[in-house]
């Protein structure tokens, strides 16, 4: 029998044959943060700002979506930095093995600036194309959908996401980034990058960035795909850049609307007010897909 030190070291030893270095330093880096004081005083000064310049001031939806959405950005804490590398280490081994002959190995020989500025270009490409799917595909909009729930958006409405649609994003994100050779520290700095960029312009946050709006999402552009206006939603797709949205025919291009968010569903378990119930409520939330799938038979 094995004592529970054996245990620790067989299943430290799994977790490492599966998961590349480079991604267990991701893990240790998102560890790192979570517990940080630093980390929660950037909270704090972030929400400092949805509070001097926000969108809506209604408390009807903000606080208990705030509430709501701290509960999935701990649980989407602790899933990044245990399942997500082990998830993305079976991908890489998964594509290495069955689909090596993909790889395009002449991009190895640009510059290392050019790797990188291909690697964001491919990166952010790629998630324009899986938001663009998670909409168009009904069996993925029921996770997406979750996401899009929220009615008072804030700096944590980014990690109200299901496990599931991160698993069908990565998928469709991380094997072309494989194909172009991106190595796995180049991934994982443009994937850390994206996460902090995202969760800003979630914010409850009245700006449009000015100039940079003509190539940049911003806090009023994302808004507007979280609208409950279905002519919306199904705009600006992008998530650092504007140029697939303008090159698709997607972009929304009305700089100074901030409609309300959230979805039209009164079968979905909303959260109602800020107490200790939300955590049960999360869990609604995480079986509102499973069945919508099972009534749609």
């Amino acid at each position: 029998m094995f004592e529970t030190g054996e245990w620790f070291q067989a299943l430290r030893q799994i977790y490492q044959s599966f998961v590349p270095e480079e991604l267990r330093r991701y893990a240790w880096i998102s560890r790192a943060i979570l517990f940080s004081p630093y980390f929660y005083l950037a909270i704090l000064a972030a929400l400092a700002v949805e509070f001097l310049r926000p969108v809506t001031r209604d408390r009807r939806h903000f606080y208990p979506g705030l509430a709501q959405d701290f509960i999935w950005f701990l649980s989407d804490s602790i899933f990044q930095a245990t399942l997500l590398p082990v998830c993305l280490g079976f991908l890489e081994m998964f594509y290495q093995k069955y689909l090596n002959f993909l790889t395009v190995a002449s991009v190895q020989a640009l510059p290392l600036s050019l790797k990188f500025l291909s690697a964001i270009l491919i990166y952010d490409f790629c998630q324009w194309l899986h938001h663009w799917v998670r909409h168009k595909v009904t069996l993925f909009w029921y996770f997406h959908c979750i996401h899009h729930s929220a009615r008072g958006i804030n700096i944590f409405t980014d990690l109200r996401v299901h496990p599931v649609e991160y698993l069908i994003a990565r998928t469709i994100t991380f094997i072309p980034l494989f194909m172009f050779d991106a190595d796995p520290f180049t991934i994982v700095g443009v994937g850390l990058f994206t996460q902090w960029y995202t969760r800003i312009y979630h914010g409850n946050l009245k700006t449009n960035y000015g100039p940079f709006k003509y190539f940049l999402v911003t806090p009023q552009s994302h808004r507007i795909h979280h609208s409950m206006r279905p002519e919306q939603r199904e705009k600006n797709f992008g998530v650092i850049f504007t140029f697939w949205d303008r090159m698709f025919g997607t972009l929304y291009a009305k700089y100074d609307e901030y409609p309300e968010t959230g979805i039209d569903d009164p079968n979905f378990p909303l959260e109602q007010t800020a107490s200790l119930a939300l955590f049960g409520n999360y869990f609604k939330q995480i079986l509102y897909p499973f069945k919508r799938i099972l009534s749609s038979f």
